[in-house]
């Protein structure tokens, strides 16, 4: 086990056990580490923002792995609160993680961005495609 509930920032030491080749899994690895040490929430949140919609979302799913919750928290709560800078990402942690109230705040900036107008002055039917 890498992490505890508490958000594992009292380890000493990490021992690697399987091989990080894949640019992108030795990101998401660098990330993991630092975060778990970090304290500061605009840090880590600054930390997360600069990681790919992939990466971010294999960083979450470590975290819960690991449940590493205190970070874990801190990940959710800056991909909940970023619908409109990273939608994509935000829906698909939605999606994942059937988050409904994120799924609905990124949908508007998704599905219903251009594919959806609504015309109150009609009366038949108000959704035009």
């Amino acid at each position: 086990m890498l992490g505890t509930k508490t958000g594992a920032a009292d380890m000493d030491k990490v021992i690697i056990t399987e091989p990080v080749d894949c640019p992108v899994r030795k990101e998401v690895l660098e990330a993991l580490l630092v975060l778990l040490h970090d304290r500061n929430q605009p840090s880590m949140e600054s930390r997360v923002a600069k990681l790919s919609d992939e990466a971010v979302l294999d960083l979450v799913a470590a975290l819960e792995l690991y449940q590493a919750q205190e970070v874990l928290d801190v990940c959710a709560r800056w991909i909940r609160n970023s619908p409109a800078l990273r939608p994509w990402l935000a829906f698909r942690y939605a999606l994942q993680h059937r988050d409904i109230s994120t799924l609905d705040c990124a949908a508007r900036y998704t599905l219903a961005s251009k594919l959806v107008t609504y015309r109150p002055h009609m009366k038949s039917t108000n959704l035009i495609t």
